[in-house]
């Protein structure tokens, strides 16, 4: 019976983690998508479904935040990771992550959450086997 529940966990968070929303917006044209964000005034418009092989975006050049859904390949900072560029002397931080608006939060909360869900998982498991 255990063993049952676990796969059926497992399953469900399948489907949960292949599926997600991100922000797709930029402080230019909605002033609530810039640092910091303001999810409340963001319109249901400028949310978006994450297609498969694809992460939620967050990048800041010179100032200016944008929010969109890019393809794994092309996230220069990985999947759930940050990375801080200057080119020509131009600050560019971008940030990519893989669950329900999590362009929407700073960086630390993403690695919070997923750490938070990587010890609840774990500890299921060791409590079941």
């Amino acid at each position: 019976m255990k063993y049952i529940i676990a796969l059926l966990l497992v399953i469900q968070c399948i489907g949960f983690v292949s599926t997600y929303q991100c922000y797709s917006c930029n402080s230019v044209s909605t002033l609530a998508c810039g640092d910091p964000f303001n999810a409340n005034s963001i319109p249901s418009t400028e949310i978006v479904e994450a297609g498969p092989n694809e992460v939620c975006q967050k990048s800041s050049v010179a100032g200016v935040v944008t929010r969109n859904v890019a393809t794994t390949i092309t996230c220069i900072a990985g999947v759930n990771g940050c990375k801080k560029a200057s080119p020509l002397g131009i600050d560019v931080v971008t940030c990519c992550c893989n669950s329900n608006l999590c362009n929407g939060v700073p960086a630390t909360q993403q690695k919070t959450l997923l750490f938070t869900i990587l010890c609840a998982i774990t500890m299921l498991v060791y409590h079941w086997f």
